[in-house]
Parts: structure tokens; sequence; C-alpha cells
């Protein structure tokens, strides 16, 4: 049989007496966290990810109290998909985009509107509510995201704290640590295409401030990543919320929707006729003064009969007289919901014309 070659004496209680020291100074260190932030002693929670700085900062866009003719209001398609300095230059008018996220529903872009007009020293002329199709499908908000929200626009900072990952992070404080201590002095980088074009969460809420709301998608659309074709269809349990947005209008400020394109490849064969129609269904509801109608000829001949509308340069389009396109070549998008530098003008144009007539 081998000799060991060491030997070990273990205690449990001198083990004991050897983890109470580094645990005793890591929940120390948590307490003095929770407690230095419950004080607010801390500088205010910052966003570390890009969709609750685009709430922030559209909070802060809705609290201005200049003057604004024009509101934007809607999903990510509306921030994206319109160009708001072009379109004001375009209507000789000021305009605000409150545009905000896909996964907010009417509820939350109503109580984003109500605290604008709280701010405003008089109500615009006009209210724009511009949705993705797809959002017609979602009848409530994503729960975290709808929370920092409503605690941002009720002034409540530190309830709008980010959610920690899981139940360990909560306990040691390491929300505190990211949101209060960290991101306040070191902005945090972005991924993907958004870092490329934007660097960091600092210089997005930059630019949506300086840019009256508008932020535009760098992303490239990959149209192999998407199969199939998309059909839209009416949430019948928006119409409370519907209701809602209408009585949120001030009297005299005229009250317009529309729907925002979607890309060629994804479209069926009569696409601008069902999102007609779903636009009819939903109008009841709405009640708006004037609905922005949709253009039957986004896409010209050429079409394949069997519906299949090419998404590339070579489309032969037609430029239709007047309204919104319900369909653009996937050459001006930039994912399946936002489009990009080229389609982003292309609508704008679009858009002014509309809100000019």
């Amino acid at each position: 049989m081998p000799t060991p070659s060491h030997t070990y004496e273990f205690r449990a209680g001198e083990f004991l007496r050897r983890l109470v020291s580094p645990v005793l100074g890591v929940v120390l260190l948590a307490a003095a966290l929770q407690v230095t932030s419950r004080l607010r002693a801390l500088p205010l929670p910052v966003p570390s990810d890009l969709d609750r700085t685009v709430l922030a900062a559209k909070t802060e866009l809705a609290s201005r109290t200049q003057p604004v003719s024009v509101i934007l209001l809607g999903d990510s398609s509306c921030m994206m998909d319109v160009d708001t300095p072009e379109l004001a230059r375009r209507l000789d008018r000021s305009v605000l985009n409150l545009g905000t996220l896909s996964y907010l529903d009417l509820a939350a872009h109503t109580a984003l509107l109500r605290h604008a007009l709280q701010h405003l020293p008089a109500p615009p002329r006009d209210v724009v509510l511009l949705l993705h199709p797809g959002s017609l499908l979602r009848s409530s908000s994503l729960p975290a995201l709808d929370q920092f929200l409503r605690a941002r626009l009720a002034g409540d900072s530190m309830g709008s704290r980010s959610f920690a990952r899981h139940g360990a992070e909560a306990l040691l404080g390491g929300v505190i640590v990211r949101e209060q201590i960290l991101q306040p002095w070191i902005p945090c980088v972005l991924r993907g295409e958004f870092a490329r074009a934007y660097g960091t969460t600092w210089q997005v809420q930059r630019l949506l401030n300086r840019r009256s709301g508008t932020l535009l998608d760098p992303t490239r659309f990959d149209t192999e990543a998407h199969q199939g074709r998309y059909e839209f269809h009416l949430n019948p349990r928006l119409e409370t919320a519907s209701r809602e947005l209408k009585a949120a209008i001030p009297p005299g400020t005229r009250f317009c929707v529309g729907l925002t394109p979607v890309p060629a490849s994804l479209a069926l064969s009569d696409h601008s006729a069902r999102i007609q129609a779903v636009l009819d269904s939903w109008t009841p509801w709405l009640r708006p003064d004037q609905v922005l109608p949709l253009s039957s000829t986004s896409v010209a001949a050429g079409v394949p009969s069997g519906g299949v509308l090419p998404g590339s340069e070579s489309v032969n389009r037609s430029i239709p007289t007047h309204g919104l396109p319900a369909v653009l070549p996937d050459s001006e998008f930039a994912t399946a919901t936002h489009l990009n530098a080229q389609g982003v003008a292309s609508f704008t144009a679009r858009l002014a014309t509309e809100l000019r007539r």
C-alpha cells in the first residue's frame, strides 16, 4: 500500500469560523447597499439596457413644456419609421415622437400621452397613432416594462429600477451596483448593430432627445431568417383600451390613426385589402377624426399571381398619389418591422403628405 504524501486535520468548528468572516462581510455590504439606496444617498437608477433607456428618454420628452403641434404615438415602428425632424420640416410645425416599444399596449401609450398633455402649455393640433399591424394582436404590456414606464411617469425613479435576474442578485444588491453605482458614471455598451451604430445607452438617450424621439434601426433585414407570410387580425380585447385612448384626446385636437408597412416578402397577396379591413373594424372603437388611408399600389405590377412579392431593388414600384404604403420592398427594411434609412425617408414623405390633407 502506498504511503500518503500528505495528511490533513479538518475540524468543522474551525471551518465555520473561517467561513463566517467573508459571509458576514458580504451580508453587511449587501445591507449597506440596500439601506443607502432606500435613503436615496446614491444616484438615481440609470437603465442598463436598450428598452428601458428608450422608455426613460420618452418620459423625459413627454415632460417637456415647450409647445408641440403634432404628437406621434405608437410602438417602435412609430419611433423608427418616421424621421421626426424631417416631418417637422415638411409640415412646418413642431413634432414630438412618443413612439416607444411593441412590448407596450394601448393603455401604456395612453398613459404616456396623458403625461405629455399635462406638461404642454396648450394641446397639440394633431395626435397621430402609428402602429405596426402586429401590435394589433397585443392586448397587454410586458409587465416589467409597463411597471418601469409607469414608475417613471409617476416620478418614482427608484421604483423603475430593473428587476434582478435572480433572487441572489436582489438580496446582494446587484441591481443597485449596476444601475446606481456603475451606470451613472460608466455607460452600458450595446450589442450587435446597435453597438456599432450608437455605442452606448447614453448615446441612444442623447440622440432621442436631440431628434425629438426618432431612432433609426441600424440592422440589416435578413429575408432568409423569416419564413412564410404574415396575417394580421384585430384583438377584440383592444376595444376598452382604444376607447380610453380616444377619451384622452383633448377637445379640438385632430386624432389620426395609421398603420406602418410590412416587407414585401412577408405580405400576403391581398395584404392591403386585409389591413384596410382591420382598420375599418378598429375605427368604431377609436373614433379617429382621420384614418390615414392605405395605398393599394405600394408594389407595382410584375408581382407573381401567387402573391410572392420580391424584396429586391429590382421590384418595379409605382408611386401612388396618396395613402400610406401597406407594403414596401425588402430593400427598404432594417428588420421585419422597422424601415431602414431609405424606407424612413419614403415613409416620412408620405406621412407628411397625408397629414397636410
